[in-house]
């Protein structure tokens, strides 16, 4: 039996290729998607236009929900940029973190298009390729991938399911308690495609390669074991309350969804009279840090439950709470901080980054880059606020 999450509605693709000797293929790729009722978006049916082929061609993909790129025995002519146009309009729709399919119809191949194949299938952050000589074949194959692929809810739904498993990862807080906790730091991501697990893979064999992947390699979270129990809607990952341990809560659902949180080894400074109400430094580098992890934990997750990368692009947001009675210090001390609020914990629920969920594309989930910097500069102007 495999697991995923309900059906829902995808309604557009960008169809990417070479145009000449490529016609029949379009023609058996357009076929699929309007048997399924899939609007088809391709260049052969734009209309005059002031804007270049580029900006309209770049603009269909932006535009489009994903993209079926036809990868035949020729490159196409060397654009401004260097690449081709279907090069161009493939490396747009991964900045855009479209779902791409990507389909050989050829089995020779230019110098220069085998090198695009290799690119696109690389084993790190590539796309799985499918080889279709024929049109029925390939019909047949983008129909299968379609069908997989309308299975995925949109992204309202998504977003809700964002935030309800982010919510069950930060401890709750209760007005008059005091919790022996420092900031906590969770994520949330949900696929935009399912993953689809064999439920023996997933009540079985998952819960020991997450245990695995939490104690071990750079990007570990815990030096000590933990608890993973199964509950009706997946797993349950927790550490208990011990004196000097990092403390965990993680949920891992059907379909691939993962929400982590863990508490962020504090600075201490010591800095204030009252015995419960100690004084912590929260620096952006500690934040990233633990971010960072976080990033690579779930990528990790993904590449072992997920290996032939179907699921690339998923929802993502993350929470920064300030739990039991601690302050955070003067953001204008040396070397800069987080700035938060006093007494935040009593009043205030935990910063979320960003506001709503956004899309984020699987490949960027690293422990040192881009992602991690815009989530900690947004998370430091939104405790400004």
């Amino acid at each position: 039996m495999e697991l995923g999450y309900p059906d829902g509605k995808m309604t557009s693709v960008f169809i990417s290729s070479v145009i000449g000797g490529m016609e029949s293929m379009r023609e058996a790729a357009e076929a699929a998607c309007s048997a399924l009722d899939i609007e088809v978006v391709r260049s052969e049916d734009f209309v005059a236009s002031p804007s270049s082929p580029r900006a309209a061609c770049l603009s269909g993909v932006a535009k489009a929900d994903g993209m079926i790129l036809l990868m035949g025995e020729r490159y196409g002519s060397i654009q401004l940029s260097g690449m081709s146009a279907t090069e161009e309009e493939f490396e747009e729709a991964v900045r855009l973190g479209k779902h791409v399919f990507v389909f050989v119809t050829s089995n020779t191949r230019e110098d220069r298009q085998q090198a695009f194949l290799e690119a696109v299938g690389r084993w790190d952050g590539g796309r799985t390729f499918k080889d279709c000589l024929g049109q029925v074949e390939l019909q047949k194959e983008v129909t299968r991938s379609l069908l997989h692929w309308k299975s995925s809810p949109e992204a309202p739904e998504l977003d809700e399911r964002v935030q309800s498993a982010l919510g069950q990862v930060v401890p709750e807080i209760r007005r008059g308690q005091f919790v022996q906790c420092g900031p906590w730091l969770a994520l949330s991501w949900v696929p935009v495609q399912p993953v689809r697990m064999r439920e023996e893979f997933f009540f079985e064999e998952l819960p020991r390669i997450l245990g695995d992947l939490l104690v071990t390699g750079p990007y570990r979270l815990l030096d000590q074991r933990a608890d993973i129990k199964t509950s009706g809607n997946g797993l349950e990952i927790s550490t208990g309350a011990a004196v000097g341990k990092t403390l965990l809560a993680a949920r891992f659902g059907l379909g691939g969804s993962l929400a982590i949180g863990a508490e962020i080894p504090a600075d201490e400074k010591g800095l204030s009279n009252s015995p419960t109400d100690a004084l912590f430094f929260l620096k952006p580098s500690d934040a990233a840090f633990m971010l960072g992890r976080l990033f690579e934990f779930t990528r990790a997750v993904l590449d072992r439950t997920d290996r032939d990368c179907s699921a690339p692009t998923g929802r993502m947001q993350c929470a920064l709470a300030l739990l039991g009675m601690r302050h955070f210090a003067d953001p204008f001390r040396e070397g800069g901080g987080i700035p938060m609020k006093t007494n935040a914990p009593e009043s205030e629920p935990p910063i979320l980054v960003p506001e709503k969920p956004e899309a984020v594309v699987r490949s960027r989930l690293v422990a040192k880059g881009e992602l991690v910097e815009t989530y900690i500069k947004r998370l430091e102007r939104s405790s400004r606020g």
